[in-house]
């Protein structure tokens, strides 16, 4: 899998994509989430697999989370997808986005489907 990185703006919105993720996973300081593996979209985390929609932006991700229980803490959380949990999962994920007008969103899900679907 190649490496690559977007950055948007001033939000500080990351998304890296490494074959050895767990090598340098210890070293991030600095997030409002880690989306681990191909098969792990933000979208993913935004709707169906575990963490929530809203997430610090702006460089807030220095100083803090995402808002749960434990907004008064830092601490960074991460989620790794199989295949088989973004297939499973995938259409609802898809929907919600397709719902709020976030085409990338469901683009990435609709993507990595269409990818399981091919093998």
């Amino acid at each position: 899998m190649r490496s690559y990185h977007i950055v948007v703006s001033r939000s500080f919105l990351f998304i890296v994509c490494l074959c050895c993720v767990a090598s340098w996973l210890d070293g991030v300081k600095h997030a409002g989430s880690v989306f681990i593996g191909q098969y792990s979209p933000e979208s993913c985390g935004d709707y169906a697999s575990g963490t929530n929609h809203t997430l610090p932006t702006y460089g807030y991700a220095r100083m803090y989370s995402g808002v749960s229980t434990s907004t008064f803490q830092k601490h960074i959380t991460a989620q790794q997808l199989t295949a088989e949990g973004i297939w499973s999962i995938g259409d609802a994920v898809a929907t919600l986005a397709a719902v709020e007008g976030l085409d990338a969103h469901r683009n990435a899900i609709l993507l990595r489907q269409q990818a399981i679907a091919e093998h």
